[in-house]
C-alpha cells in the first residue's frame, strides 16, 4: 500500500478502503482489516494507530509509519512530518503532506 500516505493525507478514506480491498497480498489484507475495523476518532482507534506507527518505525518502514500517524483523528501531523523529514530525508514530501492535511482539515 505505497499510496496509503497520499490518500490518508488527503483524508480520502473511502478511496483508500476501495484500493486496499483489491490488494491480494497478506499485508494488504491486514491493512484493509485494520482500517475497516477501527474508528480512528475514538481513543481506542487513535491508540491503535499510534502503536502500529511506532511498531513500523522499529521495523524501519518509515512511509507506512507516517501513514499510521496520520490515520488518527485528529492526525498526529508533527510526528508524521518528522518521520518523513528525518527518516525518509524528504523535505518536499513533508511539506506536501503537511499542506494536504491542512487543506483537508479546512474543508
Amino acid at each position: 500500500m505505497d499510496c496509503a500516505l497520499y490518500y490518508i493525507a488527503m483524508r480520502n478514506m473511502k478511496k483508500l478502503k476501495a484500493i486496499a480491498a483489491t490488494d491480494r497480498s497478506e499485508s494488504g489484507k491486514k491493512f484493509f482489516k485494520f482500517i475497516s475495523d477501527h474508528d480512528f476518532s475514538s481513543d481506542r482507534g487513535r491508540n491503535s494507530a499510534e502503536k502500529n506507527a511506532y511498531s513500523l518505525l522499529r521495523k524501519r518502514k518509515y512511509a507506512s509509519a507516517a501513514s499510521f500517524f496520520l490515520l488518527a483523528e485528529p492526525p498526529m501531523i508533527k510526528s508524521a512530518v518528522d518521520v518523513i523529514r528525518l527518516q525518509l530525508q524528504d523535505t518536499s514530501l513533508a511539506f506536501f503532506v503537511a499542506r494536504l492535511i491542512e487543506n483537508a482539515m479546512k474543508s
